[in-house]
């Protein structure tokens, strides 16, 4: 009987993974158009919910992993490979699983491209400041005795 409540469980815990990774899909979406326009406080009202999300994918992880143990199997994808190899599994917990990973490598290169927008917005942004200030990225900002390098921003565009 423990078995069934540890599996029922596990299947519980990977339908609500997926439930999670589409909201974060979501998310990645929004943060990505965020990203990619004109709102700079787009990105920062995704903060919050991706991480919520995140937080609950992980407590979720740690909950598959402690029904794997108490299945007398090892944590993580280890188990999770021995568990497809025992008798009585329902096939919709597989389907459910590969279901999850998908969800789960789609999510993670949303993620990625999301960092790499990020990237080459901050890129932008510091060619945009080292043109209006004048300055090179390379030039320190602050003097040896901590204070604030004075008098070497270009006046050229205040001109035009």
């Amino acid at each position: 009987m423990e078995t069934i409540a540890a599996l029922t469980d596990f299947q519980a815990s990977v339908q609500a993974s997926c439930r999670d990774l589409e909201q974060l899909l979501e998310v990645l979406q929004a943060e990505r158009e965020a990203l990619a326009g004109t709102d700079p406080r787009g990105v920062e009202r995704q903060l919050s919910p991706k991480l919520e999300l995140l937080q609950a994918l992980e407590t979720a992880q740690l909950s598959r992993d402690r029904r794997l143990r108490e299945l007398g199997l090892p944590a993580g994808p280890e188990g999770t490979e021995r568990l497809w190899q025992a008798p009585g599994i329902a096939p919709g917990l597989r389907a459910d699983w590969e279901r999850l990973t998908h969800l789960l490598h789609q999510a993670q290169a949303d993620n990625t491209l999301n960092s790499q927008l990020a990237q080459q917005r901050e890129l932008t942004a510091r060619a945009a400041l080292q043109m209006l200030t004048g300055r090179s990225g390379d030039e320190p900002r602050y003097g040896r005795a901590g204070r604030r390098r004075g008098g070497s921003y270009s006046n050229s565009l205040a001109k035009a």
